[in-house]
């Protein structure tokens, strides 16, 4: 279902498409960068 509505947004808007695929990446990014990140302040 969530393919089809991907294929949808990028037939009407490839532009949004691409905009919703770049905010994911970043979050992404971020998510994994926090994480390091209180990983290495936990280590002694």
């Amino acid at each position: 279902m969530a393919a089809v509505f991907l294929v949808t947004l990028y037939e009407y808007s490839p532009l949004f498409y691409i905009a919703v695929v770049f905010t994911c990446f970043i979050v992404t990014t971020g998510l994994v960068l926090g994480c390091w990140h209180n990983l290495d302040n936990r280590l002694p």
